[in-house]
């Protein structure tokens, strides 16, 4: 049986246009960049947990500036990418 081009548009999203089509797109983007929110707050306290178990640093409240700045930043990107999502 031989397909014609009707057929080749049956699927999900046969009455998506090109509009719809960057939606996902960016909607795509949003979710990934959303799931990402453990993963990179897992890294930002990793570092801190490390400052914290060495004996050899003592943590001053430039330590502490540091690490929440980044964790602030992390919330920017994360609250910005689940707004486009």
């Amino acid at each position: 049986m031989e397909e014609t081009s009707n057929d080749k548009k049956d699927g999900i999203f046969r009455y998506a246009e090109g509009y719809d089509n960057f939606l996902m797109f960016f909607g795509t983007l949003g979710s990934i960049g959303d799931g990402l929110q453990i993963p990179l707050m897992m890294y930002v306290l990793s570092d801190v947990i490390n400052d914290y178990g060495n004996p050899n640093i003592t943590i001053s409240n430039s330590t502490v500036n540091k690490y929440s700045l980044r964790l602030l930043y992390v919330a920017i990107l994360v609250g910005l990418s689940a707004f486009i999502g």
